[in-house]
């Protein structure tokens, strides 16, 4: 190296070594309460789902903030659904959810129509547990605050595991569970008129489980996945099925 370059490296290695001093000196002058509060801030950042609704509207889905409990108890999760305007910082909450192993899931936002839907979902379920007992589908209207039901199961059957929802809001694919034979097929449910259309998948070469639905843009057609159930050997199909000719 030239005495120039040396310099420039060594000039280099001060401005880090003062920038690490300053850092440190900056954490140790915050107090143990205030470390806690930025961490805190921070978990709750990560733990928040955003939807972009306007330029300056938002959805902001809190799933988790559970209280401390005494050592043996089951703590209790307050869940929140929030309509937040960036502008002004003002926050409106949606729906608030209170309950041990329970949270708010939501499933999709539609800004057209000024709905969130949601449902309310077991904590601690995970893989095929989705297949037990019977879920539930809601809907908010973020201007007027209304609260929409869908979906009551019956003991002949369950509906479960949403999927996705028609722009129009009329459209809905999701399982249904038949509680008499233990059969689940994947469904288009159409909440205006109550008619249901199964989506067909090749039992016959063992694609039992599907889901993943999406529906074109001008929900005309849905995309569809259907899974071999068999662990050790899994294969996954893609098809496409037409509203209009029902194949």
């Amino acid at each position: 190296f030239s005495k120039r370059n040396i310099g420039i490296v060594a000039g280099a290695l001060i401005i880090i070594a003062a920038f690490l001093v300053l850092s440190n000196m900056n954490n140790s002058l915050k107090t143990p309460a205030l470390i806690e509060e930025e961490e805190t801030a921070a978990l709750v950042e990560a733990d928040q789902n955003i939807y972009e609704v306007s330029s300056n509207l938002r959805i902001v889905s809190i799933p988790y903030d559970y209280e401390n409990v005494s050592e043996g108890e089951t703590p209790i999760n307050t869940s929140t659904i929030i309509l937040e305007n960036t502008a002004d910082g003002t926050k409106v909450p949606l729906v608030t959810l209170k309950e041990k192993n329970k949270y708010l899931k939501v499933h999709k936002v539609n800004p057209t129509l000024k709905l969130v839907y949601y449902s309310i979902e077991q904590d601690g379920i995970g893989g095929y547990g989705v297949l037990i007992g019977s879920s539930n589908l809601h809907s908010v209207n973020y201007e007027t605050l209304k609260i929409q039901d869908f979906f009551k199961s019956t003991p002949a059957f369950s509906y479960i595991n949403f999927f996705d929802i028609s722009s129009d809001g009329n459209l809905f694919t999701l399982w249904k569970f038949d509680n008499r034979i233990k059969k689940t097929e994947l469904i288009v449910h159409n909440i205006r008129t109550g008619e249901e259309i199964v989506l067909p998948t090749d039992t016959k070469a063992g694609f039992t489980i599907s889901g993943r639905t999406v529906f074109s843009p001008d929900n005309a057609h849905i995309v569809y996945s259907s899974m071999v159930s068999d662990p050790e050997a899994e294969k996954e199909q893609i098809s496409v099925f037409t509203l209009a000719t029902k194949k």
